[in-house]
């Protein structure tokens, strides 16, 4: 039960602010670094133990509801990102925010939605899985709309909401019918079943609209940027390194049962290639460093896409490496990007110049990440991404694997130019910020604090892809838990090759394509996502209010008629 007691006490923080701690968010948080540690202990201990760590509660047992955990390879992995990196931004949150009721309902809502993610990576079953998705949409909601006076904040609140939620009913309809069609909704049973039919395509194109939400997925992909409107702890956590792998994550672990039925392939590969372009291209047009970064986080979500939903055992493997190589850079880009903000009071590219000589580390350190971002040798993204490439070259499902292939590549290079373009940022004129606002951190545990976690991710994207054939056998067993077939390895140098090949041509383009283009040119406008989704949300509600005008007019007549009616018609019919 050690996998319950964990999940339990990530509520603990939360239970301490809601009764009669509001005052003490400084010891909540210190609890929930607590609890985040012994997370990662119970996921090493189960991670090095020769029979995984299981647990299961009957939840309704007529109806045979059951919340069934299980830490295989796959989940051990998530959970470690989970914990370590929710370690991470906590600890920085900590000099980031204000001590006041703001950062009390921070730490609460922040432990809450680690442990739901913590339960959904380690579900064993899509019911399972399905309990602890709704509740990360929960959490998620209320930590974009944090600041809850924002009607900013609020919108990015509820349209995260409407879709995630939109596709979680669409999860809950494919688990529906996986249980009708074929008893269970265990991963395990399901890859053993092989099941087919026209209700099982249509399960799996259920499960597809699902990850499709959570993940971002084209056309899916405009809620993400606006939910930056969260602050830039909630930003790195929820939306580079979790909730938003979600998607992924139930890829991966579907994927090897419905790849090769129905349209499943063409679908993720549509989806997950144009979700690359859309974000990379929207990346080079933001003047925002924060905003720039969820662009690429959207076009980096794409590629994940790829790698997970097409079905093959060597771009599973890839796509577990780069799950977790994006993970750390992400994390630590958008950390730096808000110790810049914290301290310079602007998040503008044509003005954080300056933050070359009063942040010099956490510049650096932004320029390694952006690097592994970029796919740049010997970081590990040039290395997880030359094993995706290797996987789309020798890729078994013919021409399917090649329109990835071309996807990948055109991503690549995008990825690339927006890397640059970070970068440029840096070194251009030197403009005042005295006009912003900001907050100086004096305090030399409050500097350790906002800077530490930067300066980590950065050394172990630099660390793990110099020692990519160690780091490469960690994620064996990820991968084979969840394709048995998913075996394979990284290396640092892979010699001159096809793949090395398309690298030196993507860089090189990448490069030259994120010089050109002015820091100044900006984006100006909402997103065509955003405004359809809010065209369509106007609609609903003026709809509604038509019809409860008519059907709601207080008419007590009317009433007793419309009643009456249909109660006869009802008694009729029968």
């Amino acid at each position: 039960m050690a996998l319950f007691v964990v999940l339990l006490a990530h509520l603990l923080p939360g239970a301490i602010l809601l009764f009669g701690g509001r005052r003490r968010p400084l010891t909540a948080a210190l609890i929930g670094l607590g609890v985040l540690l012994a997370s990662v202990a119970v996921t090493i201990r189960g991670g090095i133990t020769s029979e995984p760590f299981a647990a299961s509660w009957t939840w309704i047992d007529a109806l045979g509801f059951t919340i069934s955990l299980r830490l295989d390879g796959f989940a051990v992995l998530m959970t470690s990102l989970v914990a370590i990196l929710g370690f991470a931004v906590l600890a920085y949150s900590i000099a980031y925010f204000d001590h006041d009721a703001n950062y009390a309902k921070f730490v609460g809502l922040f432990m809450a939605f680690a442990g739901s993610m913590t339960g959904l990576v380690m579900a064993t079953d899509l019911f399972t899985m399905f309990v602890f998705w709704e509740l990360t949409s929960i959490w998620s909601f209320l930590l974009i709309g944090m600041n809850d006076r924002s009607a900013s904040a609020r919108q990015a609140a509820m349209r995260a909401l409407l879709t995630t939620g939109a596709g979680g009913l669409c999860l809950l309809a494919g688990v529906a019918l996986l249980q009708v069609s074929t008893g269970t909704t265990s991963f395990t049973e399901l890859a053993a079943l092989a099941p087919s039919g026209t209700l099982v395509n249509v399960a799996a194109a259920m499960l597809l609209l699902g990850a499709f939400t959570k993940s971002a997925q084209f056309p899916f992909h405009f809620w993400l940027p606006g939910a930056m409107a969260a602050p830039t702890p909630v930003s790195a956590y929820l939306h580079s390194a979790t909730m938003v792998k979600a998607g992924v994550v139930l890829l991966a672990r579907t994927s090897p049962i419905f790849a090769d039925a129905g349209v499943w392939r063409w679908w993720v590969i549509i989806a997950g290639g144009a979700t690359m372009l859309i974000g990379g291209y929207s990346a080079m047009r933001q003047t925002d460093a924060k905003l720039l970064l969820a662009h690429s986080t959207v076009s980096q979500l794409g590629l994940l896409t790829i790698l997970m939903g097409i079905g093959t055992p060597l771009a599973t493997y890839a796509g577990v490496a780069h799950l977790a190589a994006h993970a750390i850079f992400k994390m630590g880009l958008f950390l730096g990007v808000g110790v810049i903000d914290h301290e310079l009071g602007t998040r503008d590219i044509r003005l954080i110049a300056a933050s070359r000589k009063r942040l010099p580390v956490t510049v650096v350190m932004i320029g390694l990440a952006s690097v592994s971002m970029a796919g740049v040798i010997p970081l590990l993204g040039f290395v997880t991404k030359e094993k995706a490439l290797v996987a789309l070259l020798d890729s078994e499902v013919g021409q399917a694997g090649q329109v990835a292939l071309a996807f990948v590549v055109l991503g690549s290079v995008l990825s690339v130019a927006y890397s640059v373009r970070i970068m440029r940022a840096f070194v251009g004129p030197i403009e005042s910020t005295e006009s912003y606002h900001a907050h100086h951190s004096s305090s030399p545990i409050a500097k350790a604090l906002l800077s530490g976690p930067v300066v980590a991710a950065a050394i172990v994207s630099l660390v793990f892809g110099v020692l990519a054939a160690t780091f490469g056998k960690w994620l064996v067993a990820p991968a084979t838990s969840v394709d048995p077939a998913a075996t394979s390895k990284l290396v640092l140098w892979p010699g001159i090759n096809t793949a090395l090949v398309i690298s030196v041509v993507v860089v090189l383009v990448g490069v030259v394509l994120g010089s050109r283009i002015p820091l100044e040119q900006s984006r100006g406008t909402r997103a065509r996502g955003e405004q359809v989704f809010d065209a369509l949300y106007d609609g609903v509600l003026r709809a509604a209010n038509r019809i409860t005008s008519v059907t709601q007019s207080g008419s007590l007549p009317l009433y007793v008629a419309a009643t009456t009616l249909v109660v006869g018609s009802a008694a009729t019919a029968g």
